[in-house]
């Protein structure tokens, strides 16, 4: 698996205002950290395939990376608007998904603080460098009903 570049984080941002030399440090910080844990995921046999709408392992149309402020995806605040936060595309099925939440200290021990309820990600899994206020590892992203059923991982 080839790591992913701030190239292809930034993706039709790149040389965009919005992507200060701030967030531009807190992207590479991020995609250490993302491809620590690809790799980790790789080497335990789970199975990536290139999103065909970026050809990288960003999930989306070009917004699952680096988003500018006024992006009307996402909240005003958030980990992609501060390039603290990736959505990696799940086009395999949810094997990285259910990977992440049975292994969150190797996530966590890679710099990962956060990701968002596979409940409320069908298609990606939101990996992000800050925690979120509650405090929790798996947090749910909105007010909004779950989107899919809970993995095995989070039955109890």
């Amino acid at each position: 698996m080839t790591p992913i570049t701030l190239e292809q984080y930034a993706g039709p941002y790149l040389h965009h205002v919005d992507l200060t030399l701030e967030r531009r440090s807190a992207a590479i910080d991020l995609l250490a950290a993302v491809n620590a844990v690809l790799a980790m995921a790789e080497a335990d046999g789970v199975e990536f395939e290139r999103n065909p709408n970026t050809r990288t392992l960003i999930s989306g149309n070009g917004n699952g990376g680096f988003r500018p402020q006024a992006c009307p995806i996402g909240a005003s605040n958030s980990a992609h608007k501060q390039g603290q936060g990736i959505d990696i595309a799940e086009v395999l099925g949810r094997r990285f998904a259910r990977w992440c939440l049975a292994n969150q200290p190797r996530l966590q021990a890679a710099g990962i603080r956060a990701m968002e309820d596979p409940r409320w990600t069908p298609l990606w899994v939101h990996l992000q460098t800050r925690s979120v206020a509650s405090g929790h590892f798996v947090f749910i992203p909105d007010g909004t009903p779950p989107h899919c059923p809970a993995l095995p991982e989070q039955m109890p």
